[in-house]
């Protein structure tokens, strides 16, 4: 309504006087501003002004990119620039997976599948060391309806940075390098590496429903199908 309107009036002069002083933060302010007032091309002004005044809050660049991705109904520049300030964050951050995935994410949702490529080789980058979310990060790639087929190489990277990690001594993460290699057309070398994942989990007593589940990718292997 009217009230709500004025609000939004004073609170986008407080943020002009902001990005005076600070103007990452403050245009960032004008931006939500702007947009609450229903001034659609100003408020892109307002965010692109803010990534360009290279501001060093990760948290800040975060939140821009999130509310932009939401606005992208309102054309591709939202898109586009949800995109520069994730970049911007991710720069400024060298050890976050957070920033990473939000982007991998929205790249995915719309449809943008060559650069979520790379945006996932980034994040599998970053978790260089941690082989049981580089395990889940590829088990999802090759599992999840919305991924499934698309991330394959990916996939393969993944596990075989996590196997490596383990001294391919982990069932579960040598089930998922043997879907992986699967999905890439390497039969042979699925079913070697699910004989491994079966012995070892035979080895280690796990339960009969989780051996069950890798006899069955087993005979799926076999049969390649």
């Amino acid at each position: 309504g009217h009230a709500r309107a004025e609000e939004w009036t004073a609170a986008l002069a407080s943020a002009e006087e902001l990005a005076g002083l600070l103007p990452h933060r403050g245009h960032a302010l004008r931006y939500h501003a702007l947009l609450r007032l229903a001034r659609g091309a100003d408020a892109l002004s307002a965010a692109r002004a803010s990534i360009d005044a290279g501001g060093d809050d990760p948290a800040t660049l975060l939140s821009l990119g999130r509310s932009l991705a939401s606005q992208r109904a309102e054309g591709r520049a939202f898109e586009d620039l949800a995109l520069a300030a994730l970049d911007r964050a991710i720069a400024l951050e060298p050890e976050s997976i957070e920033v990473p995935t939000t982007k991998f994410d929205y790249l995915l949702a719309w449809g943008r599948a060559g650069e979520a490529q790379d945006a996932g080789a980034l994040i599998v980058q970053r978790l260089h060391d941690a082989a049981d979310e580089l395990n889940n990060f590829a088990w999802g790639l090759l599992t999840e309806d919305s991924k499934k087929g698309k991330f394959n190489p990916l996939a393969v990277l993944a596990a075989s940075r996590a196997s490596e990690l383990t001294g391919e001594a982990s069932w579960y993460i040598l089930d998922t390098l043997a879907l992986a290699r699967f999905e890439m057309g390497e039969g042979t070398e699925a079913v070697r590496l699910e004989e491994r994942a079966l012995e070892i989990a035979r080895r280690e007593g796990v339960p009969e429903g989780q051996r069950q589940t890798l006899e069955d990718a087993l005979a799926r292997f076999r049969k390649g199908k």
